[in-house]
């Protein structure tokens, strides 16, 4: 996709995301009515063949898709526990600091989870100061940014008609194949890599509810503690745990404050 289609927007940009779309859906298109590699048909008909029976799933929000695509990468935490990932300078937890460990950068936003040993730390934004103003920060080029921009200056010359982007006779009316009747659409299941969603396990949601309350749950009676043990069997999901304890412990103004506060970190 990205080197056969996306590169073309170089030549022709689109007037708005619809025309955008629009060029890509026919790029799709064209892509699907090629002959499969090993079968003799194309590829989407070989795709509608082998539809599995359990169904298809539906894809996730593009939202929910940025938080959890990231790419993985071994760096050592400084001794102050920050690190700099492109340019970006985040402080993580101080347990991490001077460790080797695997941190997990979003390709379409700036949160930071971290990994070390069996846990997940995260997420950290960026904590950098804003630049303070005329003052500008430059750094020398390497040699494959230079390659880029004599790319990019060589790119600004070279014409593509529009029509390779919109005129396709090619393109019979066959392609635009519905799925079979009785084909299954299943709903997206949230894999959650970086437990936003969920707690890994019973203990990790103790400590979080711990922490909620403000106090150690030894210091708790056997009724509220059976409460929480027969709550933690039912589910792990975060919002559902933080609710019910809110709601069963009836915290006092102050300290429902308090918990409101943590409750917003978490």
């Amino acid at each position: 996709m990205k080197e056969v289609h996306e590169t073309l927007y170089h030549f022709n940009k689109p007037q708005n995301v619809e025309e955008a779309n629009q060029w890509l859906l026919n790029f799709i298109l064209r892509y699907n009515e090629r002959g499969h590699r090993s079968e003799a048909h194309s590829r989407i008909d070989d795709w509608i063949k082998n539809i599995h029976s359990s169904g298809i799933k539906k894809m996730c929000s593009w939202d929910r898709f940025c938080t959890f695509t990231r790419e993985p990468e071994k760096r050592k935490i400084n001794p102050d526990s920050t690190i700099t990932v492109n340019s970006i300078k985040y402080e993580v937890s101080h347990e991490l600091a001077g460790n080797k460990v695997i941190i997990w950068w979003g390709l379409f936003d700036s949160e930071l989870y971290v990994e070390f040993g069996e846990k997940k730390f995260g997420p950290y934004k960026p904590v950098e100061g804003v630049i303070p103003f005329n003052k500008y920060y430059s750094r020398k080029k390497t040699t494959m940014e230079k390659q880029a921009d004599k790319i990019e200056a060589l790119a600004k010359k070279i014409i593509i008609p529009i029509n390779v982007m919109t005129d396709d006779p090619r393109v019979p009316e066959s392609l635009l194949k519905k799925l079979p009747t009785e084909t299954v659409i299943n709903e997206f299941e949230d894999p959650d890599p970086f437990q936003e969603f969920a707690f890994p396990n019973i203990i990790e949601a103790k400590k979080a509810i711990s922490d909620y309350l403000g106090f150690p749950l030894a210091k708790l009676t056997p009724e509220q503690l059976l409460y929480i043990d027969e709550l933690l069997t039912e589910t792990l999901k975060k919002q559902d745990i933080i609710s019910k304890v809110r709601d069963h412990f009836k915290l006092p103004p102050q300290r429902r404050q308090d918990a409101k506060r943590r409750d917003e970190t978490l």
